[in-house]
């Protein structure tokens, strides 16, 4: 319910430095970017608009929705409710340090963010998270019709958060 927000979600993803995230946490193995295609592939863009760190434009976003620090403890209110955001990970590569580099950047927004380590990645089935990190290599075999399908198919087996959308279902597009 929490994420329903759209601007929460546009907030946090510009409260997020990316580009510090991959340089820095991942040893610059990671670019930061708005596609799950990296631009060498025929099918990445480079021409997606990608809105980089802002955490001036974040707070005004969240503020546009009515959250506000209305007791001075540093973190957001709205309508009398603390906001919080339960952030879970599983043990793989550095989704640890991401996660607690993300709670930070939360932090700096007025956000309190929980983060919860899970041994599996089963907790995303569930949909008990605000926020699930999980890894994927999206072009495992040099075609994106299997990220497609697993990600954004209604069904799909990483479609966690259930996304639907007749644009995106398979069997009218292919």
């Amino acid at each position: 319910e929490t994420m329903s927000d759209v601007n929460l979600r546009k907030a946090i993803h510009l409260a997020i430095d990316k580009e510090s995230i991959g340089q820095y946490l991942l040893n610059g193995a990671m670019t930061a970017t708005e596609s799950p295609f990296i631009d060498s592939t025929a099918y990445g863009s480079s021409k997606l608009a990608t809105e980089k760190f802002d955490l001036d434009a974040a707070r005004e976003l969240l503020k546009e929705s009515g959250y506000e620090d209305t007791d001075g403890n540093g973190f957001l209110e709205k309508d009398g409710k603390e906001l919080n955001i339960d952030i879970k990970y599983y043990s793989r590569l550095s989704l640890e340090a991401i996660a607690t580099e993300v709670q930070a950047a939360l932090a700096k927004l007025g956000i309190n963010a929980t983060v919860t380590k899970s041994d599996n990645s089963d907790y995303l089935k569930s949909g008990d998270f605000d926020m699930g990190f999980y890894t994927v290599v999206t072009t495992p075999t040099g075609d994106p019709q299997s990220y497609l399908e697993t990600t954004m198919r209604e069904g799909g087996v990483t479609n966690f958060c259930k996304y639907h959308s007749k644009e995106a279902r398979s069997e009218e597009r292919f």
